[in-house]
């Protein structure tokens, strides 16, 4: 989780790819730890707001659309993680979620002409569900307030904005749902709280000094590798199973 807090601190973006890839690896209950994920993501993202707060610049029609489909894709999403996580399939999807968001960072996006910014609950919709499932909701996400913004560094603290919201409706989504918040997660979340926040300060700290660009890449890199073998392995298993059935 630090290195993801570091990440998240420079770019605002990456701690529930990093996390859930790193994760995914070590065999635990992927529903469990993203709950853990979506805690700290969230404290973290309210923090980086507020590190951020001397430029901050939101489109709150922007947030407002994105979170109508946050509504709908979010609690879609964790249903899918809920009853599907422990499969062999589900990695296959988790590892191509990690391999289309990591690569999407070493594209660039330009329009000719702005999106209808109605659009944004589609787009809502889709990262949502990814958030919900995979906590990698960042891409549809960016590529839609990327059409809607005149210089692309406004879009850093709208992000933020959309991604609070988004963690309290996954936050309230597990609350309400069978499997819950239990003691073992809060405490853990509790103990991850204060070295992320650590690591979050300092990325935030680089971003203001240093160009991030290479240091991303290195990093995204190393990501679509890492999704390309999850879901290689998930594929596999999920194929071995049938071939036994």
């Amino acid at each position: 989780m630090p290195l993801a807090a570091l990440v998240q601190g420079f770019s605002g973006l990456g701690f529930g790819i990093i996390n859930m890839t790193t994760f995914s690896f070590l065999g635990v209950n992927l529903e469990r730890i993203s709950v853990v994920i979506t805690i700290i993501f969230t404290v973290n993202t309210l923090i980086l707001l507020y590190l951020s707060h001397k430029r901050m610049k939101i489109d709150w029609i922007s947030v407002l659309l994105i979170s109508i489909g946050s509504l709908i894709g979010i609690p879609a999403g964790y249903r899918f993680i809920l009853l599907y996580h422990q499969l062999p399939l589900f990695n296959f999807f988790l590892g191509l979620m990690i391999l289309i968001a990591s690569l999407f960072f070493f594209i660039p996006f330009h329009f000719k002409r702005q999106m209808h910014p109605a659009y944004g609950i589609l787009f809502g919709t889709v990262s949502g569900f990814i958030a919900g499932a995979f906590m990698s909701g960042g891409p549809p996400l960016t590529l839609y307030l990327y059409s809607q913004m005149e210089d692309p560094r406004d879009m850093k603290s709208t992000l933020q904005a959309a991604f609070i919201i988004g963690g309290l409706i996954r936050l309230f989504t597990v609350g309400i749902g069978k499997a819950g918040f239990s003691k073992s997660i809060l405490i853990i979340s509790l103990l991850a709280i204060a070295p992320s926040f650590f690591m979050l300060y300092i990325g935030h700290l680089l971003s203001e000094k240093l160009r991030s660009g290479l240091i991303k890449k290195l990093i995204y890199g190393l990501l679509s590798c890492f999704g390309a073998v999850i879901a290689i392995n998930g594929l596999s298993a999920h194929l071995q199973g049938m071939e036994n059935v």
